[in-house]
């Protein structure tokens, strides 16, 4: 088959390399967009002759650390991605479950200065379809606030006065700072900097005062 009678040939050959490069299989991409393996497959072998599928799986691709070049694909390690925008908040605790369901290490979304208080019901709903999927939470809350809805020991809490609503999660080597009105997230893919964060996160972990009770009255 030649690029005229296929305009989408060079697209398949670079996303079977960027998954080569990732070391992922067809089965893992599916994961990860949370369609079928035979939905994937069809697409990379030519089956189907909607390029829309392709695009959604370059940009998962693009997503985890593969550049698409005019020659091929190449990897890189360390990159900022800006969600912004209505929803954006949803847009990357999707990217987070997508990421940790794939993931074969630690499993857990690490939460600092968050409240479940304030938390729209489309956010808990995306908490619970993580927790639905294995993946494990943690969080740093204020010591003013006890509305919790997970369980008791997956929180920490600080002295209020340290204390703002203002929120960053660290998961599967990425650190999202979620900017004051959560209209703008800055997303680092820099395993490094997660390393760092986590280890922020810790501190404050260590340091605060376990929950011991809650008034919500909502439960994960």
């Amino acid at each position: 088959m030649t690029l005229d009678h296929d305009p989408h040939i060079r697209l398949r050959a670079q996303i079977r390399a960027g998954r080569e490069l990732l070391s992922m299989t067809q089965a893992d991409i599916a994961g990860l967009m949370d369609v079928s393996l035979s939905k994937i497959s069809r697409a990379e072998s030519g089956d189907t002759k909607s390029g829309d599928i392709l695009l959604a799986v370059k940009s998962c691709l693009e997503r985890s650390g593969i550049r698409f070049t005019p020659t091929g694909v190449e990897r890189v390690e360390n990159r900022l991605e800006i969600i912004e925008g209505p929803g954006c908040y949803l847009r990357l605790l999707d990217h987070a479950h997508a990421t940790l369901r794939a993931a074969e290490g630690d499993r857990t979304l690490y939460l600092m200065f968050g409240s479940d208080r304030v938390s729209p019901a489309e956010v808990n709903d995306r908490y619970r379809r993580m927790r639905a999927d294995g993946i494990a939470m943690r969080q740093i809350i204020s010591a003013a606030d006890d509305y919790v809805i997970g369980p008791l020991n997956e929180y920490r809490a600080i002295p209020a006065q340290y204390f703002t609503n203002i929120v960053t999660l660290i998961y599967g080597g990425k650190v999202a700072q979620v900017n004051g009105d959560e209209t703008t997230i800055a997303l680092q893919h820099d395993p490094a900097l997660a390393a760092r964060e986590r280890r922020l996160f810790d501190y404050f972990w260590d340091t605060g005062t376990a929950v011991k009770k809650s008034s919500a009255t909502e439960r994960f």
